[in-house]
């Protein structure tokens, strides 16, 4: 993966790196609460082994001294010494649960040994590491008889154990930690999800996929209803509108207007708003005044009827089969948009595919072809059916409509194949439902053309118009809506 898509994936997943490690602080500040607070007192002691009658620091009592520490470690740690201990202190506590509480270590390269009891009372903690040290020196004797029943041993007292001090009081290195560790599991998951996903996330997926340019990258449309998402007549100032005219533009380049005369709209699976990118596209450039003819070729689940509020009584299939004296003028309808006309698809038949092989659909698209400026054929998915390869073949250019996050990439690049295989050209792709900081959708133009930049409430609600209307705008709005009112 490229260091630019690193940096992409880590801004798209900003807010789940965020509630990750928030999430893992607030875990690291409960569980810290929640924990019962210790004390811990430690003591220092000595050992020394001496012969009767001998200095109590020769090189051989320093060398049996030596052996005997791990010997002492143990011995702390045994049932004798623990019993006792809790029974002279009346502790409420088994000797195994005493044993947890005290941890025995030999400090290096010395004869002395630290001996450390952790307890919730900080003077409790102290007085069971002093007892245990006096229980053991009482013990000795007895315990160490058999083995050096010749020397006297003991545990000198260095430092008594004092009242102890708090553990665990890294509170706030504790949550920091579980915070970094709760982003970088964030950031874990974001790049599995990343290499695991073969669905189309970016811009620059589609265009290694297809090796083709991205015509348009449409940001999510809000509406359940066809005639909704129709944002070139309905909301006309909206990024997502001038998204489509910016589309418009590339078809109105001189190399592509002169030599595209039909052009074929589909996708490589159903769902993917290729309907919606047609009416759309048409809509901006009968506005731009070009004379264009919407078809719905779609004559299994046809749509683009319902985008115009129209009826499906007559189409495609009617105009395959006309009256006597019939044109194919007679079989388009109004759009209520200047230039623009729509050839329904019409009663949908029983062999579709048989239809779009036949000399007569030839004949009606060159019939279409002499009527308009542009004609645009709205077609089922490429892969699902042949019906759109069979198109493909009739049209002077293709374009790809993929759905963002949600079009697999194998497939997109099966579709792109199937488009070059059918001899047309691919102009480019649709990305649709991008999100906006792909899309670049920061601006919208107002009614004057300005262009501005939208606000933070704009974004988040680009359904609504009012948020980003200046108090001008608004007013002349506001006596607008009173005029029509009167």
């Amino acid at each position: 993966m490229e260091l630019k898509r690193y940096v992409q994936l880590l801004w798209r997943g900003w807010l789940i790196i965020l509630i990750c490690a928030v999430a893992a602080g607030l875990s690291a500040w409960f569980m810290n609460a929640q924990r019962t607070q210790l004390y811990s007192s430690s003591t220092t002691l000595l050992a020394n082994a001496a012969a009767r009658g001998t200095a109590p620091f020769s090189e051989s009592m320093i060398r049996t001294s030596e052996q005997l520490l791990g010997t002492y470690v143990e011995l702390f740690l045994k049932r004798p010494v623990l019993q006792e201990t809790v029974n002279n202190l009346q502790l409420n506590r088994s000797p195994e649960a005493l044993a947890g509480q005290v941890k025995v270590v030999v400090i290096p390269n010395t004869l002395l040994i630290r001996l450390t009891v952790e307890d919730r009372d900080p003077q409790m903690a102290a007085n069971i590491a002093n007892e245990m040290v006096r229980v053991l020196n009482g013990q000795e004797e007895q315990l160490l008889a058999n083995p050096f029943v010749g020397y006297r041993q003991a545990l000198n007292v260095v430092e008594a154990a004092q009242p102890g001090a708090p553990v665990n009081q890294r509170g706030l290195e504790s949550i920091i930690l579980a915070m970094l560790i709760g982003a970088a599991a964030a950031v874990a998951a974001l790049l599995l999800r990343e290499n695991l996903d073969d669905t189309v996330r970016s811009r620059d997926d589609a265009e290694r996929v297809t090796e083709a340019p991205i015509l348009a990258a449409i940001t999510p449309i809000r509406g359940s209803y066809p005639a909704e998402k129709l944002v070139t007549v309905t909301d006309q100032q909206s990024p997502v509108a001038e998204a489509y005219r910016m589309f418009r533009a590339h078809i109105e380049y001189p190399a592509v207007e002169s030599s595209v005369k039909t052009l074929l709209v589909t996708s490589s699976d159903p769902n993917e708003g290729k309907s919606t990118t047609a009416a759309n596209l048409a809509v901006a450039l009968a506005q731009a005044g070009k004379r264009v003819i919407l078809v719905d070729m779609d004559l299994r689940r046809p749509t683009l009827h319902k985008f115009f509020k129209r009826t499906n009584q007559r189409g495609v299939t009617t105009a395959l089969n006309p009256k006597q004296g019939e044109t194919v003028m007679d079989h388009l309808v109004s759009t209520g948009v200047d230039n623009l006309q729509l050839l329904a698809s019409g009663p949908i038949p029983t062999n579709p595919a048989g239809l779009f092989g036949s000399t007569r659909m030839l004949e009606l698209i060159e019939d279409l072809r002499s009527k308009a400026d542009l004609v645009i054929f709205d077609s089922p998915s490429i892969l699902t059916v042949v019906d759109a390869a069979l198109l493909a073949r009739s049209c002077d250019a293709t374009v790809l409509v993929a759905q963002h996050a949600a079009t697999k990439a194998d497939r997109l690049k099966r579709a792109r194949d199937q488009v070059v295989l059918s001899g047309t050209n691919l102009l480019g792709l649709v990305l649709n439902r991008v999100e906006a900081s792909q899309a670049g959708d920061n601006y919208y133009y107002a009614e004057d053309g300005t262009r501005k930049r939208l606000t933070l409430l704009r974004r988040i609600f680009p359904g609504s118009r009012n948020l980003v209307q200046s108090p001008e705008t608004a007013g002349a709005a506001d006596s607008k809506d009173k005029t029509t009112k009167r």
